[in-house]
């Protein structure tokens, strides 16, 4: 009998820790990226959990500045995001991207656009971090240069 309750309670602790697991990785998802929602299941009991430490917020793109506005080919314009003061930043991978042109640094913050062709081009921007990303694209018309 004890030989049985001891394998019984192993296998209790084991499935309380696999749990424990599960309710820490998603507490750490929904706190990540800003989600909202509820753990639980029916017939479970309630308590409360605390993580301590840093939780690194999910980039949000507030914006796109392109200047000047009129993009012109051969005339460099400047690219630049717009992210909010209360994430500063820290930690993020900035990837841009053209389908007209050069980007000088494709993973600063602000960087350079050298537009090549005349037409529509569009300028996209993906932020990530911790597995998060947000992205942000202008579509802009590139013009010949007047002479």
């Amino acid at each position: 009998l004890g030989a049985a309750r001891s394998e019984g309670e192993r296998v209790l602790r084991s499935q309380r820790l696999a749990r424990l697991s599960v309710l820490l990785s998603l507490a750490a998802a929904l706190s990540g990226c800003g989600a909202t929602g509820e753990v639980g299941a029916p017939g479970t009991r309630s308590g409360r959990l605390v993580v301590k430490g840093a939780v690194a917020s999910c980039p949000l793109i507030d914006g796109v500045d392109v200047s000047p506005t009129s993009l012109v080919v051969g005339r460099v314009a400047t690219l630049a995001a717009s992210i909010p003061e209360s994430d500063g930043g820290a930690g993020f991978e900035y990837q841009w991207s053209t389908t007209s042109g050069v980007i000088d640094n494709a993973r600063a913050r602000v960087t350079r656009l050298r537009p090549t062709l005349p037409g529509v081009a569009v300028i996209e921007l993906r932020v990530s971090r911790g597995g998060c990303t947000d992205a942000w694209r202008v579509v802009s018309t590139i013009d010949l240069a007047s002479r």
